[in-house]
């Protein structure tokens, strides 16, 4: 059923709305009805007419190239072994492909359906798409997927909009290629209407590069809170410039959201159904697997001036190939490990075959440098998926897969604008999990198909990393000044060091400071391998709090990307001398305070001819860093012994006074009234005395 408000009906005649049609649950879809209503008073209803709503129709040919069907699941526990394809427009008008083998079976045929259709879009019926398996020698056929595929907005070039397929003023009106990925909404008759996922077009913002690295969040929580990026400051200098070189293109999204000439779609085949009503509905509807192929829409009377069907035996008669993918880095994946970091491997799937690399293990990072081509033999078309997936290692338990993509190689293959490329370019592609809606990070990879000649002949790009040197970054945190308070007169500071992968580091505490200044003398120190690709140093002032969660109060993002550049090109140490940093809060306008710091980048060998320990700690060498000269009233208020003797700095002389009263009132007195009489008798002289 479906409801329509009479309150919102017109006493004219309207086009006609596609209307959704439900048991219970107004939610649950379970199909649609094309109707249009009029309002009209009773007593005029005899002098309206009623309006002819037949439409125009015209003899048209819907053309299905039929690849194949791809990823079938099983069936009531049987594989699907040999499924066809059987179409319809609106129910009435048939056909249907052979039977391929396995559930990643190739049709490789065109077949046709003749009908006459309406010249309106609004009418035109729909293309059923319904998958069965032949099986025990044909007694028995079990439909095993079927998809809802709209006429209208093929006609229309609605899907094929969608892809981008359509230029500014090309011709729409008859034929487009159909809703590949991402897919078209898609629906089983009898059953809720379902959208497939959809990964949008929009390009992939490039969290990272080979050269300038990606702002990482670094935020390690302080008791439980966290402080939001701020701006970044360059320090120490701009990166050295490079001489130019030629370098592969670089995308940085998906590739085939930019290839606009992908000759197939995939539409998604679902199978269940859905029962009762209300609350008491239940639905077993759920993706079965894919059929791939292309579906034109002609005018019969213009057929003449369109492209001849395609002859897919010839174009896609199964070939052996060779896929190389060239993995150079996975790049800000989610961390797995209690730590807040991971340890990634990667594993490869194509068909039935696997690569897992998991020996070349990468411990304890979120940026893992990768560096492989993994080589793998297929037959296209047929296993046309590339499943590139990340893995976490795990000693003592199961490891756990990060996230994955996957690459269409038939897309790829059969598109000759990706074959005009001379140079596959690096694609940035986003890990997804099939339990998170969210990024699970980036992978940095191309990807090249060849035949086995081509491949024999061609020896694989040798993508090997840089040379790692090691250097020690060493950070001395001198002073604060003009420290915001938060909710008091006194603020007590303290400051923190963050560098990715890296312990955090943190000073002692300056207690109660009244005007914002803090002083500290605080070494810092990590080492560093570069080349680096978060060259980032984050460094943070916090209030302490006895009883409660501490407070970040502001900090400074700083790109040592110039410094890094500089050590590793000239192969020495680098020296940022003392100076002001202004902080920042990303909810508070304005400075939020400054913070005096050195930086320096020592070589491996001379960080072990000056050595330097961390904090004021021995070696306190190379500077050495004295205590600070903090006021006496910066101490920990749980310090009763510092409590006491700053009192008693604080109020010495109110005692001094005090006794000294004491001793005026207890011997001067008596003297003087002594004095004032002239002779003491004997019992005033024993109480004197």
């Amino acid at each position: 059923r479906f409801t329509v408000p009479c309150n919102r009906l017109l006493d004219q005649y309207v086009d006609p709305t596609w209307y959704p049609l439900h048991m219970r649950d107004p939610a649950v879809t379970d199909g649609e009805v094309l109707a249009s209503f009029q309002l009209i008073p009773a007593e005029q209803a005899k002098n309206v007419p009623i309006p002819d709503i037949r439409p125009e129709l015209k003899n048209y040919v819907v053309e299905i190239s039929a690849v194949g069907v791809r990823k079938m699941l099983p069936y009531k526990w049987l594989k699907v072994s040999n499924p066809w394809t059987h179409f319809d427009v609106g129910g009435v008008e048939e056909a249907k492909t052979h039977a391929a083998r396995g559930p990643n079976g190739n049709f490789l045929e065109v077949v046709e359906v003749a009908a006459k259709m309406p010249t309106n879009p609004l009418y035109l019926p729909s293309l059923n798409i319904k998958v069965h398996d032949r099986r025990f020698g044909g007694a028995s056929n079990p439909m095993v997927g079927t998809c809802t595929v709209d006429i209208g907005d093929i006609i229309t070039g609605k899907d094929a909009a969608m892809r981008g397929q359509i230029q500014e003023g090309a011709t729409t009106s008859i034929t487009a290629a159909g809703p590949s990925t991402p897919r078209s909404p898609v629906s089983v008759p009898g059953t809720p209407h379902i959208e497939a996922a959809r990964r949008s077009s929009d390009k992939t913002p490039l969290l990272f590069d080979q050269d300038a690295g990606a702002h990482v969040s670094l935020h390690v929580s302080e008791m439980g809170r966290t402080l939001p990026d701020v701006s970044e400051t360059v320090i120490g200098g701009e990166e050295p410039e490079e001489e130019p070189k030629a370098e592969r293109p670089t995308v940085n999204h998906e590739l085939e959201n930019d290839l606009r000439d992908r000759p197939f779609s995939m539409y998604d085949l679902f199978r269940g159904r859905v029962r009762g009503g209300g609350r008491k509905t239940t639905s077993t509807t759920r993706l079965a697997g894919h059929f791939k192929g292309r579906v034109r829409v002609m005018d019969q009377s213009q057929r003449a001036k369109f492209a001849p069907p395609m002859n897919l035996k010839a174009i896609l008669q199964p070939t052996p190939w060779v896929i190389r993918a060239y993995v150079l880095r996975a790049q800000n994946i989610v961390p797995s490990d209690v730590g807040g970091s991971s340890d990634p491997y990667m594993i490869i799937k194509c068909g039935d075959k696997t690569i897992n690399d998991r020996q070349n293990v990468k411990k304890k990072t979120l940026n893992p440098a990768i560096f492989q081509c993994y080589e793998m033999e297929t037959v296209l078309p047929g296993d046309n998926e590339l499943v590139l997936q990340v893995w976490d290692w795990d000693r003592a338990s199961k490891d756990d897969m990060i996230g994955e993509t996957i690459i269409d190689l038939e897309d790829r293959l059969f598109s000759d604008e990706w074959k005009s490329m001379k140079r596959k370019p690096i694609e940035f592609r986003t890990l997804r999990s099939k339990t998170s809606h969210a990024s699970q990070g980036l992978l940095e990879m191309w990807l090249e198909i060849m035949t086995p000649e081509e491949a024999a002949r061609t020896p694989q790009e040798n993508i090997s990393p840089p040379a790692e040197e090691n250097f020690e970054l060493r950070v001395i945190v001198w002073n604060t000044k003009e420290v915001p308070f938060k909710d008091k007169k006194k603020v007590d500071v303290f400051c923190r060091g963050l560098l990715e992968n890296q312990e955090t580091q943190k000073t002692d505490v300056h207690w109660n400071s009244e005007d914002g200044q803090g002083f500290f003398n605080w070494r810092m120190k990590w080492p560093v391998i570069l080349p680096t690709q978060v060259p980032r140093l984050k460094l943070q002032v916090w209030d302490q709090d006895l009883l409660e969660s501490n407070d970040v109060i502001a900090e400074a993002n700083l790109s040592l990307k110039g410094v890094f550049k500089r050590a590793y090109k000239q192969k020495k140490s680098q020296t940022i001398p003392k100076g002001w940093l202004s902080m920042s809060h990303p909810n508070v306008p304005g400075p939020q305070g400054q913070i005096e710091v050195s930086i320096e980048l020592l070589t491996e060998e001379e960080a072990r001819l000056k050595p330097a320990g961390l904090g004021r700690g021995e070696p306190n060498s190379n500077p050495h860093l004295p205590p600070p000269p903090r006021p006496e009233t910066s101490f920990n208020p749980f310090r009763i012994d510092k409590l006491l003797m700053l009192k008693w700095k604080q109020n010495r002389w109110k005692v001094y006074l005090c006794l000294f009263i004491v001793i005026l009132i207890v011997v001067v007195v008596p003297i003087a009234n002594y004095l004032q009489g002239g002779m003491l008798h004997c019992e005033d002289m024993i109480w004197f005395l």
